[in-house]
């Protein structure tokens, strides 16, 4: 997998289920959980609603974690960290959603870029704040909407490069 997929899976040990990252194989022990994996920017996570999932770094370390329901597990600078709590953000994007609180600039203009398909060039030396406590972006409604409504919590431009599928950020 690379991107975000969530699964709902039922256990059957004649037919095991494995979703494969650049990071680690999860394998399926009857659950429904939420995986993001994107090897360019190094980003990895799984989110466990319920059920159980083990996670087996392919790093060669082999190591493997089991979560248990409402954990989840993140690579951080090439480790694991097994962390209690559902990941608000992880399960977001099945409703359609971005959430934009509490979120640095640069990393909600990552959210962008996958969840629009779009690439995303911030042409500045300041990253702008994000001035809100709880929000979130509908993606059915477009990028254009989606930075339109960013510009009345945090200070930027934008332009949309026609034919070209380029934001640049000033």
């Amino acid at each position: 997998l690379e991107g975000e997929g969530m699964f709902k899976v039922s256990h059957d040990p004649s037919r095991p289920f494995t979703v494969s990252t650049f990071a680690a194989d999860i394998e399926v022990l009857g659950t429904e959980f939420n995986v993001m994996a994107d090897s360019r920017e190094g980003i990895f996570s799984t989110s466990l609603i319920e059920g159980s999932v083990r996670i087996r770094d392919i790093s060669g370390s082999g190591t493997a974690y089991t979560l248990v329901p409402d954990q989840s597990i993140v690579l951080d600078h090439g480790r694991f960290r097994i962390e209690d709590g559902l990941d608000p953000q992880a399960l977001y994007w099945t409703e359609g959603l971005i959430n934009i609180a509490g979120i640095p600039f640069e990393e909600l203009m990552r959210r962008f870029e996958r969840a629009f398909d779009t690439d995303i060039v911030i042409d500045r030396q300041e990253m702008p704040v994000i001035e809100c406590t709880s929000g979130e972006i509908r993606v059915s409604d477009g990028i254009g909407n989606a930075l339109r409504i960013l510009q009345h919590v945090a200070d930027f431009e934008y332009v949309i490069e026609p034919g070209e599928n380029l934001i640049i950020i000033r």
